[in-house]
């Protein structure tokens, strides 16, 4: 009797650890939405002005999302007017007065297959309705990254995996990884920061993100004006009449 005793106490304690650290994890997305705003659940469009600084060029970009699954990014170079869209069916692109063209094969399934759902062009909405996307979020543990405080999560996503670094004081998102990273930020191979958090029709994001690799910035983008729930028309993502 004594030995089915302790071995009832053995699983409750058991099931206590699971539950608190289950708890623990809700409790840190929670406090995350609490700092940038739980209207994201209900985010239906997105539009953006944007300026992209990459390997020594920068493009001006104007950005379009829709749910459930649509987009439209719009680039200006030398006067010629280039865009790249998906509809939810087809994914096209258009420079200048030339005819549309289809994506490529490889692009278009990486639209259709969803590997950059609605929402991951401000990388917030992610964590703000895991259940939407069928992700999954665990928190692992605290760590010290260049002196800051964080918790570290892990985010499954069709298939894939991220790891978000919310900041224990802020409860902001502030780096993103495909990997677990090390206390010493810069001995990291990749990692993505995210800067500047700004309050916008009560929905705070990052207006910096700077993508790193091998200890080096490769990317940064900054986001110059957004528009969160603005009335899009399915036809701005419609292939052109010129198919």
């Amino acid at each position: 009797m004594k030995i089915i005793r302790l071995f009832c106490f053995y699983l409750l304690f058991c099931l206590s650890i699971q539950l608190n650290f289950a708890q623990s994890t809700e409790e840190i997305v929670n406090k995350h939405l609490m700092a940038v705003g739980e209207g994201f659940q209900d985010l239906h469009s997105l539009k953006k002005r944007i300026v992209m600084n990459h390997l020594g060029t920068s493009d001006i970009i104007l950005y379009y999302e829709k749910k459930p699954f649509m987009f439209r990014m719009e680039t200006s170079k030398d006067d010629v007017l280039t865009v790249n869209a998906f509809d939810g069916t087809d994914s096209w692109k258009k420079a200048g007065n030339q005819p549309a063209k289809p994506q490529s094969e490889y692009i278009h399934s990486f639209y259709v297959n969803k590997n950059f759902p609605f929402g991951a062009s401000t990388i917030i909405p992610l964590l703000a309705n895991p259940a939407y996307y069928n992700a999954k979020v665990d928190f692992l543990q605290k760590i010290v990254i260049d002196e800051q405080e964080y918790y570290e999560l892990e985010y499954k996503i069709n298939d894939k995996v991220f790891y978000f670094y919310v900041n224990t004081d802020s409860d902001l998102l502030e780096i993103r990884s495909i990997s677990r990273l090390n206390p010493d930020l810069k001995s990291n191979n990749q990692y993505t920061l995210l800067k500047e958090y700004h309050t916008t029709d009560g929905y705070t994001v990052s207006h910096k993100i700077e993508i790193w690799l091998g200890g080096g910035l490769v990317s940064e983008t900054i986001i110059q004006d957004i528009e969160f729930n603005p009335e899009l028309p399915d036809s701005l993502f419609a292939y052109p009449n010129d198919k």
